[in-house]
């Protein structure tokens, strides 16, 4: 995973154990760069797992906090889960940090340097003071939107009972981060009772993100239909959340069992990150970067057209963004239909008009 060139990732790959690590992040919780390479930051933990007396819920915490991934946190927490590294309850553990509302590590400043330089602000003068074990300094933790999704999901399947008070504990956050977490609850509020789903739906509608105001009208259509969840979105002041679909059900016939790789519009590295800046400027997060990004593949590629699947024509409907927040194509044949990423999705030659912005998706997720 070491890349040259990539001193700062070089540096934190440099450390022998669990606490070498989380001394260095604290040391420039902000100095590490920048990069959307989210399996370096599992590389790292793995790295140093079972050194230490640290527990590996805190090292995970530490590198999902860490500056140098907030632009892929999404992706981060879901590979943390799926690597093996923790356990249940230390993910319960991480779940619960990341949902706090201020979360401060409180560490020796000896961790970082023994020595520090003092300067008096009215003279300007500087003099190096030595500290010992005994000064303590303290990190805030920052723990960006979909970290906050993740967690509020993951507790609310294993403790259906708190749905109330992590709701209202989200009013305390700012929108940005209440929004995350009403957006976890939804992802899981199959769970929930009648009642409380009905809640949670009210306050999901309420948000003020579109992502999540997408993801409260899937759980409407859930309870009393299409029709109703899409009247709902026809009054929403964003016309991402007015060209809401029902979601379409898995089906999975042999025709569309495997997906061919078709030929891609050609388009330079550069052209795709002028489109994707385009599409996420004014963008804060994963969610709302790929609502971006769905929205112009919604407005720009030319729907429905035809295309191959093993050899048999299918038409590709139109686009979805689903609870995932992963964009898939709707194909049909005869009476069967099948969501496919759109990704995965063969395209004919030559590509429809807009095609273009599947590529452009395609380089944002790397």
């Amino acid at each position: 995973m070491l890349r040259s060139g990539d001193t700062a990732f070089e540096e934190l790959a440099a450390t022998s154990d669990a606490e070498q690590l989380c001394r260095r992040l604290l040391a420039s919780p902000a100095g590490w760069g920048s990069s959307t390479r989210h399996a370096e930051a599992v590389e790292l933990l793995a790295g140093v797992h079972g050194t230490g007396e640290l527990p590996v819920w805190f090292v995970a915490l530490m590198l999902c906090t860490c500056r140098r991934w907030d632009r892929v946190t999404g992706r981060l927490i879901a590979a943390v889960q799926d690597s093996g590294l923790l356990d249940s309850a230390a993910l319960d553990e991480l779940a619960e940090a990341f949902l706090s509302h201020e979360h401060e590590v409180i560490y020796p400043l000896t961790w970082v340097s023994a020595q520090w330089l003092e300067i008096d602000i009215d003279d300007r003068h500087g003099r190096v003071r030595t500290v010992d074990e005994n000064t303590l300094a303290h990190h805030r933790v920052s723990v960006e939107p979909p970290l906050r999704r993740w967690a509020a999901a993951r507790v609310l399947r294993s403790a259906p009972e708190r749905s109330g008070s992590l709701s209202l504990a989200a009013e305390r956050l700012d929108p940005r981060d209440r929004s995350a977490i009403i957006h976890g609850l939804l992802d899981s509020g199959g769970t929930l009772g009648e009642p409380a789903r009905r809640a949670l739906i009210d306050r999901g509608l309420k948000a003020s993100g579109a992502s999540v105001r997408r993801a409260a009208l899937d759980r409407l259509c859930e309870l009393d239909g299409p029709e109703t969840a899409r009247r709902r979105a026809l009054s929403d002041p964003n016309a991402t959340v007015r060209n809401w679909r029902a979601p379409e059900p898995a089906f999975t016939p042999a025709l569309f069992q495997a997906v061919m790789i078709s030929s891609r519009p050609a388009i330079s590295k550069a052209q795709l990150d002028t489109m994707i800046e385009e599409a996420t400027v004014d963008s804060y997060n994963e969610s709302e970067q790929v609502t971006g990004l769905f929205t112009m593949l919604q407005d720009h590629l030319a729907l429905p057209f035809e295309t191959t699947l093993l050899g048999v024509s299918v038409t590709v409907a139109r686009v979805e963004l689903t609870a995932n927040e992963e964009i898939v194509a709707i194909c049909r044949r005869d009476d069967h239909k099948q969501l496919i990423p759109v990704l995965d999705l063969p395209l004919p030659t030559p590509s429809p008009d807009g095609a273009e912005w599947v590529e452009a998706y395609r380089r944002w997720l790397r």
